[in-house]
């Protein structure tokens, strides 16, 4: 039954970190006539409601804690299972990690769904952070992660960019007295959920070298493949030059 073995590869937080870094240099230039200055925009993962109700419950009170803007929010909207990208579940992967086999089944594919939530108090604001993030999108940005931690095998991760929508506070109400804009990104990353590691439940005969060697003479096109095996010797203690052969052939005659 599910849980039974403890098993947590963090691989949706992975994700969610990816985006969170993804969006975490974006600048605004400040200028006057003598000096130009770079203001970094701080980013969290938080949803745009909370940011809402701080704001409007208590709009009149200048506090260290209030919002301070520009700012920028995400979070994961959905996540939803992608059987267009489902492969056979019983497909092994195996990854050699200082001469031991890790072996896990073929992920699982999901479609994650995240919201950026950008706030400002100007317009202009608002600009110069679009034409930071929205160039990189034609449609979709690609890039490598590690989403098994101390695997060091890095896997492609393709994020797409879904829409882009925009308000602004006066558009809400009147007697607010602090102007917010809000644009929200809706990207999407057709990503995997991991599977348990299985290598505790992996035979210790595995093959590790394969080695093809293909020849003919004026009858018969022969066809031969040979294997290093590593049948009664432990894993660790195989070499590639151990004597362990198996050689199949295949004789074809010639059309």
């Amino acid at each position: 039954m599910f849980g039974a073995t403890y098993q947590y590869n963090k691989t949706i937080r992975k994700y969610g970190d990816i985006v969170g870094s993804l969006f975490g240099n974006i600048k605004l230039k400040r200028s006057n006539n003598t000096t130009e200055t770079f203001q970094r925009v701080p980013i969290e993962l938080a949803n745009h409601t909370s940011y809402l109700e701080r704001e409007e419950k208590d709009p009149d009170i200048e506090r260290a804690i209030s919002i301070q803007l520009p700012r920028m929010s995400y979070e994961l909207m959905d996540l939803k299972y992608d059987a267009a990208r489902q492969l056979n579940p019983l497909t092994k992967i195996v990854h050699f990690e200082n001469g031991d086999p890790e072996i896990r089944y073929f992920p699982i594919p999901y479609y994650y769904t995240y919201r950026v939530f950008v706030y400002t108090k100007f317009l202009e604001d608002q600009y110069q952070i679009a034409e930071q993030i929205l160039p990189y999108f034609a449609p979709k940005f690609s890039l490598r992660a590690e989403l098994v931690e101390g695997s060091n095998c890095t896997t492609g991760v393709d994020i797409l960019f879904n829409s882009l929508d925009m308000s602004d506070s006066f558009e809400r109400s009147f007697t607010s007295k602090q102007r917010q804009i809000i644009w929200t990104y809706t990207i999407s990353i057709p990503g995997w959920i991991m599977t348990p590691d299985n290598s505790n439940d992996a035979p210790d005969n595995v093959i590790r070298w394969v080695r093809t060697g293909v020849g003919q003479n004026s009858d018969y096109r022969e066809v031969a493949n040979t294997y290093p095996t590593l049948a009664g010797t432990l894993l660790q203690d195989i070499e590639p030059t151990d004597p362990y052969i198996i050689t199949t052939e295949n004789s074809i005659e010639n059309a």
